[in-house]
């Protein structure tokens, strides 16, 4: 049997802002074993905002992984503009 990969994260003192504890649950949580006690990406995005409102100054991890949670939004906006400008660009040859 193979060995599972499971990162394991030091304990370490909470950040002044609070994020770097709420991230490293939200980690752990998503690295679990049991993939029931893993959460959604809905659950993750949620986790996310509310880590994002309860904290006043970002550490750097924690500016990162808020990036990361708009990133696809951003992506599905691009994609949207894409489409319509090649509709356009198909339409008038046609």
């Amino acid at each position: 049997m193979i060995p599972v990969f499971r990162p394991t994260l030091l304990d370490s003192k909470q950040d002044s802002d609070g994020c770097s504890e709420q991230l490293a649950s939200l980690v752990r949580r998503c690295w679990a074993e049991d993939h029931n006690e893993r959460p959604d990406f809905s659950g993750v995005k949620t986790a996310l905002k509310r880590i994002s409102k309860s904290v006043q100054f970002y550490s750097e991890a924690c500016l990162l992984l808020l990036s990361l949670r708009d990133r696809p939004r951003f992506y599905a906006i691009a994609l949207v503009e894409l489409a319509s400008k090649n509709f356009r660009v198909y339409s008038n040859v046609c």
